[in-house]
């Protein structure tokens, strides 16, 4: 069996000027070159969320703003202006008029998903992240800025589930990753992609207890794949 979620995305992050945009709004600076040459990226994608507002209001109503932890050790700390997931989600949920909390903590540092498996690191986030305060009574909306393999998002939404296993949960990422070649889906516009689906291995709560080894309940890869925007749990 599988959990799944979805997570709504503005672009994905393919040529030159689209990864220079998703490149300012990570290093949380201007864009370089382009046609939005001198906007601040994070300004710059909410700006863009703007463009379908409708959509955005129904996707975040009632929800739980929760910024995804960095990879890094000392970067969910007070003061750190690095962390933009952490930026986008106190903008977005300005904007629209929701919650913003920070629930999630990086406990210790870990490598980037890139470099592993994507089992491994789903095993590394789940060990390396802490639920902050009381468990969410009301839908969360995990926002990060990219998503490549979705091992985070997976790792975030394993950890709130363990202490809310009814809990819904979702993401919002500026740019994915496509499929690998051949797989991308065909005559995608910019900025208009629904969002990716991302998957992870569900277990009985039993072998997902503190005491178990996350390795043995995470061991299937996660997948992306084309899905409708919707809640999903």
């Amino acid at each position: 069996m599988l959990r799944s979620l979805v997570c709504v995305f503005l672009t994905r992050h393919v040529g030159a000027r689209r990864r220079e945009f998703v490149y300012a709004v990570k290093n949380c600076r201007d864009i370089e070159f382009g046609n939005f040459r001198g906007r601040d990226g994070r300004e710059l994608a909410i700006e863009l969320a703007g463009q379908r507002r409708a959509m955005m209001f129904d996707y975040l109503r009632d929800a739980i703003l929760v910024p995804v932890p960095t990879s890094g050790a000392g970067v969910d700390e007070p003061g750190d202006d690095l962390w933009s997931g952490r930026d986008l989600a106190r903008m977005l949920a300005q904007e629209y008029g929701v919650e913003f909390r920070e629930l999630l903590r990086r406990r210790v540092a870990i490598d980037k998903s890139s470099s592993g498996t994507v089992a491994r690191n789903l095993r590394r986030h789940v060990e390396s992240i802490e639920l902050v305060g009381p468990a969410p009574r009301r839908p969360v909306v995990l926002v990060d800025d990219f998503v490549a393999s979705g091992s985070t998002l997976c790792g975030c939404a394993e950890v709130l589930l363990r202490s809310a296993p009814d809990l819904a949960v979702k993401g919002f990422a500026v740019a994915y990753s496509p499929a690998p070649r051949g797989r991308t889906e065909r005559g995608a516009s910019r900025f208009r992609n629904p969002g990716v689906r991302v998957e992870w291995p569900r277990q009985p709560a039993a072998k997902l207890a503190d005491s178990e080894c996350p390795e043995q309940a995470l061991t299937a890869r996660a997948r992306c794949r084309r899905g409708s925007a919707r809640r999903d749990r």
